[in-house]
């Protein structure tokens, strides 16, 4: 499996200021694969070409959507894109980030708000089993989310770690 790395080089840090975790790139990568096969089945000849032309365009969605589920961050806050919508966040709205369970995910790394709404998820930062290897997934890039946050409070920086 000397391609996984390659696959996810964004799994355990920055790759231009982008973060999401390897079970969210494998993920992304399997939907691309289901629809490269689809796609395939739907160009065939044979009874279920509509039906896999359908499943085929659904692929084709989730693909684009697991890709853009991650972490952008900039000089004025972060980009969290999730599997069905986006949203932004300034520097100045965050008051730290966190792991905590979302759905029937139990490591998923959370935006704490300094206005006391509710924490926002961050689909594209998440752990795997519920075990202490599945924590450990989600914790060095949460961690280095604080990191830039202090660094940006601080005023040294603006605010996009760097690679290690």
């Amino acid at each position: 499996m000397a391609w996984l790395p390659f696959i996810t080089r964004t799994a355990t840090g920055s790759h231009d200021g982008v973060y999401r975790t390897r079970n969210t790139t494998i993920a992304a990568w399997i939907a691309t694969a289901c629809t490269c096969l689809f796609a395939g089945l739907a160009a065939a000849p044979g009874k279920a070409r509509l039906f896999d032309g359908i499943v085929a365009i659904l692929f084709v969605v989730w693909t684009w959507r697991a890709w853009r589920a991650e972490v952008r961050v900039d000089d004025t806050g972060l980009r969290i894109g999730g599997y069905m919508f986006e949203r932004r966040v300034a520097w100045s709205e965050i008051e730290r980030f966190t792991v905590a369970p979302f759905g029937n995910n139990p490591y998923v790394g959370h935006i704490i708000c300094t206005d006391g709404r509710p924490p926002i998820p961050l689909v594209g930062i998440t752990g795997g089993p519920r075990t202490d290897k599945g924590r450990h997934a989600a914790d060095p890039i949460i961690a280095r989310l604080n990191q830039a946050l202090g660094e940006w409070r601080s005023g040294q920086r603006s605010g996009i770690p760097d690679e290690e």
